[in-house]
């Protein structure tokens, strides 16, 4: 007998970190746990049968009845999470060598058990309290035992519970069925929208949270957690294609991003620490992404790509970060400090875009996009370039001030630098091998982008097929 395939991406990860919490004293052990276990999380989701009828597996079937509730689990959301937690098994794998705490592993495979749910989850009120539940835990993950990033968490947790009654009474709305309502619906939906992906004005709380938590969790954070956000977002659209009518929700929507990504071009020339520019960045990228959500057919798909790119740019500048830290106070710059600064600069660079990172496909089908002459927004091609020339001065000058920083004194024995210097070459080449390896084979980003578009929006589908690479 099969159980229903909901349960598996439910329950899954509820077992590796009832597993790892066990072993949280420890969190290098804890952390090759989890990895082997977001790995076999992997495996069976990639593998998973739909069909109700098929008894080649444990589970089979797409529909889960829990407490008077509907969970169905389609294609794209199984691809979706089968790539999460593939990630998910990478930011392990790399927090043996740089642990991020004794909550990081365990809390990380609860919330991805959450946010499955509140993505398979009919009707969206359920899935909007789910979404409450999966920002509360990870609050633990943004923490990962810093107290200096409490701030930060509970400033996160204050945007996603603001953002709740409005997808709440907004689902209430469309259950409804009342057509009266609609210019209500859609209004919520924009601010909510607006508070869960950080465009203008509820961005405040993306650069806290990046300078003050640990090194992998703004990958974490911002390309896993809001991937998963991102779609419940396009499920909701999905189910409700008259949004996609409404001129004033794309184009108010398009302002929130617009002005985002400009604000963060900006924060990135006046930022003087490689924390605060990494978060003006991410703001670029983050505000590049809304665009994305609203221009037309091929935006979801070109956005969905960002958030893979996102991911490999914040991985390696997260771990740049960390190695530039644990070096600053050494009197000469070592092959590990060049290979921290170029894993920095690379994902830096990669959230802007620049050619030759995994980034530069998003950021330049956006580009092209609002170039389109039946777009309207041709001008705003020149916003979005001058803010990403001042996001790259921003980045230089932090550069420059990292390579001109005085030494201090050793905080690190010579032995210790002996035993890590070495695994951590590897570890820096095999991490910048691997994002130019995107570079040059990017159809592997853009494939798995443009399959997620059209198994979640298959509304799209039709638009979609004769432009997929």
């Amino acid at each position: 007998m099969s159980l229903p395939a909901p349960l598996l991406l439910m329950g899954g990860p509820l077992l590796p970190a009832l597993a790892t919490a066990a072993l949280r004293r420890w969190p290098r052990l804890a952390a090759g746990v989890g990895a082997a276990c977001a790995l076999l999380l992997w495996r069976l989701t990639a593998s998973l049968s739909l069909d109700a009828a098929s008894a080649a597996g444990l589970f089979a079937g797409d529909t889960l009845l829990l407490l008077g509730r509907s969970l169905t689990l389609s294609e794209g959301v199984r691809l979706a999470f089968a790539l999460l937690y593939g990630g998910l098994a990478l930011l392990l794998l790399l927090s043996i060598w740089l642990p991020q705490g004794s909550d990081f592993t365990p809390a990380s495979f609860a919330v991805l058990s959450i946010l499955s749910a509140a993505v398979m989850a009919r009707p969206f009120s359920f899935a909007a309290l789910l979404l409450l539940a999966a920002a509360a835990v990870s609050t633990a993950v943004i923490q990962a035992n810093r107290p200096d990033s409490a701030d930060a968490a509970l400033r996160y947790l204050v945007f996603v519970a603001l953002a709740t009654p409005l997808f709440l009474v907004a689902s209430w709305m469309l259950d409804s069925g009342q057509l009266s309502l609609q210019g209500t619906v859609w209004r919520l939906l924009l601010v909510g929208f607006a508070l869960l992906l950080a465009g203008f004005p509820f961005y405040i709380w993306v650069r806290p949270l990046v300078v003050a938590s640990s090194s992998l969790t703004p990958a974490f954070q911002f390309g896993l957690v809001q991937f998963g956000q991102f779609l419940l977002v396009l499920a909701l659209l999905q189910e409700n294609p008259w949004v996609w009518g409404v001129s004033a929700f794309l184009e108010l929507l398009r302002w929130s991003g617009l002005l985002t990504l400009a604000l963060g071009g900006v924060l990135a020339l006046v930022s003087r620490d490689a924390g605060h520019v990494l978060g003006s960045l991410l703001l670029v990228d983050l505000g590049g992404t809304l665009l994305l959500l609203t221009l037309g057919a091929t935006g979801p798909a070109a956005a969905l790509a960002a958030f893979l790119a996102r991911f490999g740019a914040l991985l390696s500048a997260g771990v740049g970060i960390t190695v530039l830290q644990r070096r600053r106070a050494q009197a000469d710059h070592t092959l590990v400090w060049w290979l921290g600064l170029a894993a920095f600069v690379y994902g830096a660079l990669s959230l802007l875009g620049f050619p030759l990172t995994p980034g530069f496909g998003p950021r330049w089908g956006l580009v092209m996009l609002l170039a389109r002459p039946d777009s309207g927004w041709l001008w705003a091609v020149g916003m979005v370039m001058v803010a990403l020339v001042a996001g790259a001065a921003g980045l230089v000058k932090c550069v420059r001030t990292l390579v001109e920083m005085p030494a201090g004194p050793l905080q690190f024995s010579r032995s210790w630098r002996d035993v890590a210097d070495r695994p951590t070459t590897i570890i820096l080449i095999v991490l910048l091998l691997g994002a130019l390896a995107f570079v040059f084979f990017p159809q592997t980003i853009m494939r798995q982008a443009w399959e997620l578009a059209s198994l979640l929006a298959p509304i799209l589908a039709p638009l979609l097929a004769p432009l997929q690479p």
